[in-house]
């Protein structure tokens, strides 16, 4: 729903406040990196700010789609399939959010800037943690009629947010793994089938899988259960037992720093996890 006209205007601002913070004339492109610099290089592609934001520019007015044989112009919204479409979204947000900041500095609102210490984004996905429902009273202010704001909560004190569950106990935050296709009724196809003639290697991927709920899970148990659903998903698309037992092995023994956080919970269930039942 975003306009075109909002789009390349807080791009603009963006653009612009980054050249001046850096007090350079031109941005330098190689194919690893990109750097600023006082005047151009001959064999790099570079860019004064008007002209970035001339190419910028372009690529939004220029997004076309094909369908039923008819070539439609994207006119509202950001260009979708495009690299730059997570990093334009990202900068229409942060444009706002920069302003009503800088709002609340000029007005000396600490106890107000505090509120918003423990807000979180991800693309249009918002978390607000500790903030005493201040940010739901004030966000009409932040962001533009255009950003339709919902409130997902399952509870006061329970919500999903990305591939996390965050809730309260005792006055403490948790967190565990959600998966959004555990709330489909039928079965959601995810991760490779053996029988494709694949290569065993592949069996690495519970090593990292199991890193990633170290991350999204603060209690043993719901790592424990995330860990086993896979075992036995991988195992019934034709993963071998003893090398995902294996794997698991590899996991303990080379990421200690990831598991450790768990402490004497899995000491104690050692055989449970190795067994993967």
């Amino acid at each position: 729903h975003i306009p075109h006209r909002q789009l390349k205007n807080n791009l603009k601002n963006f653009i612009y406040r980054a050249f001046d913070i850096r007090e350079k004339d031109v941005i330098c492109i190689t194919k690893k990196r990109a750097f600023f610099s006082i005047s151009g290089h001959k064999n790099l592609c570079c860019f004064t700010k008007s002209g970035l934001m001339s190419a910028i520019t372009y690529l939004i007015d220029n997004s076309f789609i094909k369908f039923n044989g008819s070539v439609y112009r994207q006119v509202i919204g950001i260009p979708m399939g495009t690299n730059s479409a997570p990093y334009m979204a990202n900068i229409y947000l942060a444009h706002y959010e920069y302003k009503y900041i800088k709002k609340l500095e000029r007005s000396n609102k600490s106890k107000e800037l505090r509120l918003l210490k423990n807000i979180f984004r991800f693309q249009d996905d918002l978390l607000v943690l500790n903030d005493d429902g201040y940010f739901n009273t004030i966000f009409k202010d932040v962001y533009p009629v255009e950003m339709v704001l919902k409130k997902t909560n399952l509870s006061p004190q329970k919500v999903n947010f990305l591939d996390v569950t965050v809730s309260i106990y005792r006055g403490k935050f948790r967190y565990e793994c959600y998966n959004k296709r555990n709330d489909s009724n039928f079965n959601v196809i995810s991760f490779p089938f053996m029988s494709g003639n694949l290569p065993q290697s592949l069996h690495g991927l519970f090593i990292s899988q199991l890193l990633r709920y170290c991350c999204t899970n603060s209690a043993f148990n719901s790592f424990l259960n995330c860990s086993n659903k896979l075992y036995k998903k991988l195992v019934s698309q034709g993963f071998q037992p003893d090398r995902l037992r294996k794997n698991f092995k590899v996991f303990c023994q080379q990421h200690i720093n990831s598991w450790s956080k768990y402490g004497q919970d899995m000491f104690l269930s050692e055989d449970k996890v190795c067994t993967m039942n």
